[in-house]
């Protein structure tokens, strides 16, 4: 089967929906204003592909789900169109792919200075980091066990950016911020 069959429509929105919290067939199919039959279909061709796997909820009740679906590992559908560099490729993400790729999501100007600046405090990488950027200012918001802040300057293509990193164990992500790394909550 053809993987990019798999990121179509309704299949595609049912992943968003896994991706946010795992899910029943029905819980699905009223989120998505579908039937159960259909997501049911979806959901066998998803975990024949691997991409998601049905967990049994331990609950024989009325009304509660039976089995639940999430993901079976955190991966990337990769396409690669440039010169030298074509390919197609699904792979599974380690924390600091998935650094990558959500600062890919920033606006262009940011991410290079905030991958820059992770990498030279590659600490961050274990913790939950959010980034928020405007202009040459960027704010790193840091979930760890000590609350501290300080201020860093840093140069990427011969422009200076402002670096903030408050770290704080009670931090709320908030509108707009951007979360960079996966590590560990407290």
């Amino acid at each position: 089967m053809d993987i990019e069959t798999l990121f179509v429509a309704t299949k595609w929105e049912m992943l968003k929906e896994i991706a946010e919290i795992p899910s029943s067939p029905l819980q699905l199919s009223q989120r998505l204003g579908t039937t159960i039959a259909n997501v049911s279909t979806q959901l066998r061709l998803l975990e024949a592909a691997k991409l998601v796997k049905r967990e049994r909820t331990g609950s024989a009740k009325a009304g509660k789900p039976r089995y639940l679906f999430s993901f079976v590992r955190d991966t990337a559908h990769i396409t690669s169109l440039a010169n030298d560099l074509t390919y197609k490729q699904l792979i599974t993400l380690q924390p600091h792919h998935k650094s990558t790729l959500s600062t890919w999501r920033m606006k262009k100007q940011h991410h290079g200075p905030v991958m820059k600046f992770l990498y030279m405090n590659d600490e961050l990488f274990k913790k939950s980091v959010y980034v928020i950027a405007k202009d040459k200012q960027i704010s790193i918001f840091v979930i760890s066990s000590k609350k501290s802040s300080s201020e860093h300057a840093i140069t990427f293509d011969d422009a200076t950016y402002n670096i903030s990193i408050t770290k704080d164990p009670k931090y709320k992500p908030q509108t707009g911020h951007t979360q960079i790394c996966y590590g560990e909550k407290i």
